[in-house]
């Protein structure tokens, strides 16, 4: 059987031993002379077996075998071919918890033509047959219940994440005003750090509301997918009627009164399809005239025969464009000054503390 290495990058340390980054894993590993001749030897597929028979004589060569079994191991180089990855070794159950994501309702106020809820995988579709229907909202009760599993599941985790989702999250403001509270006062009897996050689409964002993610210390994520052109091509009400107009306002009073009272940082959540302006046009809009904190884009997952879907070469320019705002993020950096291009800033952050995404989801723990 042939072996190969997997896709992944190169680059130094300053000249000295070169670093390694696995895509399949995004883990990063510091190479040594003997893993980086390995390394270079199955960048095509070669039978390993003929390699180290052919290195039988060197000095090196149970070091040499050593190495090339702990690459495989490390999904580095695998069998070519290979349609799976090995599976990952489960961590020992029970395993605590540390995320709760509630999804408080599937309705929503607009009719983003994007959406998958509007296809055949939609959701909260009436029962038939004389099926009980799906309550489109989740009760407060339920929350709550929710809530203390989470807690009862954390077992010795300190730090504990609530997030809520939709739909359109904030029609169920009453369930998630009840969940906070409750996770709150839970959080202060059993000592734990809570952290709590929220996603809307902004036309929602009363005063009352606004007061409310700011008091309780809500990381939010606004789904807005730039000016006005970008944002009312697809975000829509049902009427048609685009939702910029509506959602500016809201926006401009909600991340004022966010810096007024110090609150946590405001992230925008773009969504890029066929069309959509230049990757940096969309950034400058949302931090320097909005003044979000973060941007963060994600190119449209649907068929590829709707006409708003990304073709190859728009996903490839997508990434050149993705490249030109890391150049800039590694500018301001060495400049002692912070970047919003959170794309890049997660990456790096889980690259920092060693995350290993060895299951793509927690939930598949």
């Amino acid at each position: 059987m042939k072996y190969q290495a997997v896709v992944h990058r190169r680059f130094p340390d300053n000249g000295s031993a070169p670093y390694l980054y696995v895509s399949n894993s995004a883990s990063i590993l510091r190479l040594d002379d003997t893993s980086d001749e390995l390394l270079s030897a199955f960048e095509d597929a070669a039978d390993p077996g003929v390699w180290l028979a052919e290195r039988q004589e060197r000095s090196d060569h149970e070091d040499l075998r050593t190495t090339f079994t702990n690459m495989v191991g490390l999904g580095v180089i695998r069998p070519e071919g290979e349609t799976k990855p090995p599976s990952a070794e489960l961590p020992p159950a029970p395993f605590p918890l540390s995320t709760l994501v509630l999804n408080v309702t599937n309705k929503c106020n607009l009719s983003c033509t994007y959406c998958y809820e509007y296809g055949e995988d939609k959701i909260a579709a009436p029962a038939t047959n004389g099926e009980k229907p799906l309550s489109p909202m989740m009760s407060p009760e339920t929350a709550r219940e929710s809530v203390g599993f989470l807690f009862k599941s954390a077992g010795e985790r300190k730090q504990v994440q609530l997030t809520f989702f939709g739909g359109e999250t904030l029609l169920n403001f009453d369930t998630i005003r009840s969940a906070t509270e409750y996770a709150e006062r839970r959080a202060r009897e059993e000592r734990k750090n809570l952290g709590l996050a929220l996603t809307t689409n902004a036309t929602l964002l009363t005063d009352e509301v606004i007061d409310f993610l700011i008091d309780h210390r809500f990381g939010v994520n606004v789904s807005i997918d730039g000016n006005k052109g970008d944002q009312d091509r697809h975000r829509q009400f049902r009427s048609g009627k685009g939702s910029f107009d509506i959602i500016i306002p809201q926006i401009r009073a909600f991340l004022s009164r966010n810096k007024e009272k110090g609150g946590r940082p405001i992230g925008a959540r773009v969504t890029l399809t066929q069309g959509s302006s230049e990757i940096r046009e969309i950034y400058t809009f949302l931090v320097d005239e909005l003044g979000f904190d973060e941007v963060g884009f994600a190119p449209v997952t649907s068929a590829a025969e709707r006409d708003y879907a990304m073709a190859p070469e728009d996903l490839q320019k997508m990434l050149t464009e993705f490249g030109d705002l890391a150049d800039e993020t590694v500018a301001r950096a060495l400049r002692g000054r912070h970047h919003g291009f959170s794309n890049l800033n997660d990456m790096l952050r889980e690259l920092h503390q060693g995350i290993n995404k060895a299951h793509p989801c927690g939930a598949g723990l």
